[in-house]
């Protein structure tokens, strides 16, 4: 037996690339014809006109919104959940006592889950933490985040609390009026 090809081997597999080239020739003729089609028919619909602006409009937000998360560790299950509730409570009565309905104060994000720390190169069960958010949106102003701070410098409940701000669904209509107007 010969290692080298014999020439009907040579000849098939010269034909077959002699066939795949003829098939790419027809696939891009194809494609040419579909878009020099697609194109003619698309220079046949109604002329548009179309404008673009621009503007640029400097809003404050009028909503202030107040997020506290706070968590409570325990060593059993119920105490944690206990925990994390009086310190709810605490941060709601602060709330309310600073002039926020109780309507207004949502909470969301309630979970417990096993607290395990890693410590001395292994995973040790250290009881369960319980979890929660506090979400308050009020009138943003100056003397509002004045009661808000004031008022939770002085707790004594452990919390993390951040304010993020957002525009009411009134100013934003009113906002993207105006930019229209001004584009």
């Amino acid at each position: 037996r010969s290692v080298f090809p014999t020439p009907r081997l040579v000849n098939t597999h010269y034909q077959t690339l002699k066939m795949i080239e003829n098939m790419r020739k027809i696939y891009t003729l194809a494609f040419l014809l579909f878009t020099l089609i697609s194109t003619a028919q698309n220079e046949n619909t109604a002329k548009t006109l179309e404008v673009i602006g621009s503007a640029k409009v400097a809003v404050t937000p009028d909503i202030g919104v107040l997020n506290i998360d706070i968590s409570h560790i325990d060593s059993i299950f119920s105490n944690s959940i206990d925990g994390l509730n009086r310190k709810s409570q605490d941060i709601n009565n602060q709330l309310k006592e600073i002039g926020f309905e109780q309507s207004a104060i949502r909470t969301n994000n309630f979970d417990v889950q096993k607290n395990t720390v890693y410590r001395d190169n292994k995973m040790i069960d250290s009881g369960y933490i319980a979890r929660q958010e506090i979400h308050l949106e009020f009138k943003n102003n100056k003397n509002n985040i004045t009661k808000i701070l004031t008022q939770f410098s002085k707790s004594n409940t452990e919390f993390d609390l951040n304010f993020n701000f957002k525009l009411s669904d009134t100013l934003k209509e009113s906002v993207q009026k105006q930019i229209i107007e001004l584009a």
